[in-house]
């Protein structure tokens, strides 16, 4: 799964010059103890020495899944191309019409209700004269449902955060068992559901706290409870960007970001809306008391996490292109 857990793992005996196991459908932990393929990589330690579970990215999962397939992947219940730069229904570029995605995770109170309703006040408008949107990933702690229940009823999309948004980080990843994910999640959609009024079948979408993605236990809670996307992984720089893909193969890039745990396994129909990462470095906010001023390093999410703070710069129309035109970032990072 990561660099660190396999260094202290046994490695599994997957493939040998002889084999070890007589079953067709057996594979030999690192103790040559035989077990079915499909106990490998599977969430749950079955090799006495662990060795089923410790080298489990999609590099080494037995029962990875495959890379693309385009004749056995069509719209609208799959998508996936080589790299992921491949443009749905292969339009041209000059045709493909520029797609924005307002995110925001956490609580929704009191304290960010000015700026929700400052930046959605109806007057920015979608080219055929609807309002803007965002989708709020919500954590429990802090968070007014009263509000919640008016950004539903403006037509805001919600989606799910987690109750708890615990530390440490890499718990989620690394620690989180698929009962825990149930508890986190699915138990912020019931509490959604109670206190917002949300019907759970619109509580489609979940966002890992710290974009700390959970591995396979992670998309085994989405695909039991019905979820229909993530949008917690990150893309490596890439020009053109990526486009969300559905898990029924392999993932179009490498899993990034520091003992990052993606999924190895297929999840047919779950849908990834990939973060995508912007090339800038131009200064954003002007220079107080002396400071240098807000500076967006190489490289940042085009999915953005702006503070109070960075919003202030692009309420207007003309700021809000710039920043999608890479002239200016959030000055927060997103990890």
């Amino acid at each position: 799964m990561n660099s660190s857990k396999e260094a202290t793992t046994p490695r599994p005996l997957l493939s040998t010059e002889v084999p070890i196991c007589a079953q067709y459908d057996h594979l030999a932990c690192a103790d040559r103890t035989c077990l079915p393929k499909d106990h490998f990589c599977d969430g749950i330690p079955d090799c006495e020495d662990k060795s089923d579970e410790g080298w489990c990215d999609a590099n080494h999962d037995p029962n990875a899944a495959a890379s693309c397939n385009m004749q056995n992947c069509s719209l609208p219940d799959c998508f996936c191309s080589r790299d992921g730069t491949l443009i749905p229904g292969n339009l041209p570029v000059s045709q493909v019409p520029q797609m924005v995605v307002i995110t925001f995770d956490d609580a929704v109170n009191s304290d960010n209700w000015p700026l929700y309703e400052r930046l959605f006040n109806g007057e920015r408008k979608n080219p055929n004269g609807c309002p803007i949107h965002a989708s709020f990933f919500l954590s429990h702690e802090y968070t007014n449902y009263a509000m919640v229940q008016k950004l539903w009823n403006a037509g805001h999309e919600i989606g799910v955060h987690s109750i708890t948004h615990r530390t440490p980080e890499r718990w989620w990843g690394e620690n989180a068992t698929i009962e825990d994910w149930f508890d986190e999640m699915v138990g912020m959609a019931n509490i959604v559901n109670r206190f917002g009024g949300i019907a759970m079948e619109d509580l489609r979408g979940i966002r890992v706290p710290f974009l700390r993605v959970g591995w396979n236990r992670q998309f085994l809670m989405m695909r039991e409870f019905g979820f229909v996307y993530d949008t917690s992984m990150t893309a490596p720089p890439s020009d053109p960007p990526l486009w969300p893909y559905t898990l029924d193969y392999r993932a179009p890039h490498d899993c990034l970001g520091p003992s990052q745990m993606c999924p190895s396994r297929s999840f047919p129909g779950i849908w990834e809306m990939v973060m995508n990462q912007l090339k800038a470095g131009v200064q954003i906010s002007p220079k107080k008391n002396g400071d240098n001023g807000a500076f967006c390093t190489p490289y940042r999410l085009l999915c953005l996490y702006c503070t109070r703070v960075a919003w202030g710069d692009i309420y207007s129309h003309s700021k809000l292109s710039s920043v999608l035109a890479g002239d200016i970032c959030s000055t927060q990072d997103t990890y």
